[in-house]
């Protein structure tokens, strides 16, 4: 193969693969960050342990069985010749013991309860933390677009920049423009192609730090779409405090205060529980071997000798069955469980507080995204105003340069006006967008889903 069918070999190839390059909207960010977010994995795993948690719960309101066995050794002082560890001294029992408890003060109950409101905790708190990283990505992803938007101004600006420089070099050498002008021009090509190369090192620090967000290695590959479509805009129409309204009562902040002033309500039931009777259901069977002592009581005037049986003979005749009802009332606790109760019922004002708190937050929060939403809407259609007559203003500068109205200074200044409005006017509007995406968030609720 010639080095040239190598060579365009190779570009094909490259132009394939840039072609082939893969662009990601927003919504495949949200997408890929819900799924493989390891914040997100983690509050799922915790959700998944609640629920095991709540299972555990419900079965220890089933019987037990258990299987217990002992061996030992019996010693006293019947028969001085005996020692502890002599043989005829062993004992062996076995038994199964099943047990079901029938009332134990509502804690069994209480248990399952706060299991169950432990998993509405987790699946909230997985909600908000999905809702917290769409914002983010949103935000990060608006970011790479403006900083992709600003090159192309940058591009424009440089441009225009070598324009004024190939027409301010054929008049200085026709020695019509003078060196310093001259001079003047060719150093502002030179601060536009700084400031080009910075603004591309803040697209590329965005990109990096949306796949950072997304937990991509590779951020050299990773490029979005720049497509993404725009909510409505904030209208006066809206009702701000219906909205507030049914975020106090739907938003996962809210919903999880509130959990927990029922979990703290359960918590102040449970800790009395030591202080009420507990009924159980006992049912035993087993069987037992004694090798019984001989001797003769020392000063007694009861001579003995204790008769002795095989083990053989004692297991089979010492089987035993049992059922019984244990009753447990407690009396004296050292005043140990008033201080629980107590310590639960300040804990529950506690989380009657951080539930106002919450609610106060939420409210101030989505008046300030709300006015955030309205203003940088407000101010997008004031930078398109200013945009339109800063370019006005350039247009007019630039016939007045060209016709020797203006000197070089002038004409720079209101180039660098107008590039800064447009920066501006950039900035604002994906500031709206942003404001305005988040707002319909909050209204809308979770946007997303990874399904």
């Amino acid at each position: 193969m010639s080095n040239k069918i190598y060579l365009f070999y190779v570009l094909f190839l490259g132009n394939l693969f840039l072609f082939a390059q893969k662009k990601w909207t927003l919504k495949e960010c949200i997408d890929y960050g819900i799924e493989n977010k390891l914040a997100i994995k983690q509050a799922i795993l915790r959700d998944q342990q609640s629920k095991f948690n709540l299972v555990t719960a419900k079965k220890q309101l089933a019987p037990n069985l258990e299987f217990a066995s002992s061996a030992g050794f019996n010693y006293s002082n019947f028969n001085d010749n005996l020692s502890l560890i002599d043989p005829k001294n062993i004992n062996l029992s076995a038994w199964l013991i099943s047990t079901t408890p029938l009332y134990l003060g509502n804690q069994l109950n209480n248990l399952i309860e706060e299991a169950k409101l432990n998993k509405r905790i987790t699946e909230q708190q997985i909600f908000k933390l999905k809702e917290e990283l769409v914002i983010a990505i949103t935000n990060i992803y608006l970011d790479v677009m403006l900083k992709e938007e600003l090159i192309k101004v940058s591009e424009a600006q440089l441009e225009n920049a070598n324009n004024d420089f190939v027409r301010a070099k054929t008049l200085y050498q026709s020695g019509v423009m003078s060196e310093r002008e001259f001079v003047e021009i060719q150093s502002s090509v030179g601060l536009r192609k700084q400031e080009m190369e910075q603004v591309k090192t803040n697209w590329d620090n965005a990109r990096y730090n949306l796949a950072n967000l997304l937990e991509i290695n590779e951020y050299q590959k990773f490029y979005i779409s720049n497509e993404i479509s725009n909510e409505n805009e904030i209208t006066p129409e809206l009702d701000l405090d219906l909205i507030i309204k049914e975020a106090l009562l739907n938003r996962p902040e809210i919903l999880i205060k509130k959990v927990e002033v029922d979990k703290a309500d359960i918590l102040v039931d449970l800790s009395k529980a030591p202080r009420r009777p507990t009924l159980s259901l006992l049912a035993a069977t087993g069987t037992f071997f004694i090798q019984r002592l001989s001797g003769t009581l020392v000063n007694s005037i009861l001579d003995y000798t204790l008769p002795t049986q095989s083990i053989g003979t004692q297991i089979s005749d010492n089987f035993f069955n049992s059922v019984s009802f244990q009753f447990r009332v407690p009396i004296l606790s050292r005043g140990a469980n008033r201080i629980k109760i107590e310590q639960m019922q300040i804990e529950k004002e506690i989380t009657e507080n951080a539930l106002e708190i919450e609610k106060n937050r939420l409210n101030q929060n989505l008046q300030r995204i709300y006015f955030d939403a309205k203003s940088a809407t407000q101010q997008l259609v004031l930078n398109e105003e200013s945009e339109k007559l800063a370019k006005t203003s350039m247009d007019f500068a630039q016939k007045s340069y060209v016709n020797g109205l203006i000197n070089i200074y002038d004409y720079n200044n209101t180039k660098t006006t107008y590039f800064q409005v447009k920066s501006k006017l950039l900035q604002a509007k994906y500031t709206s967008i942003l404001r305005n995406k988040i707002f319909n968030y909050y209204l809308k609720g979770f946007p997303y889903s990874n399904e």
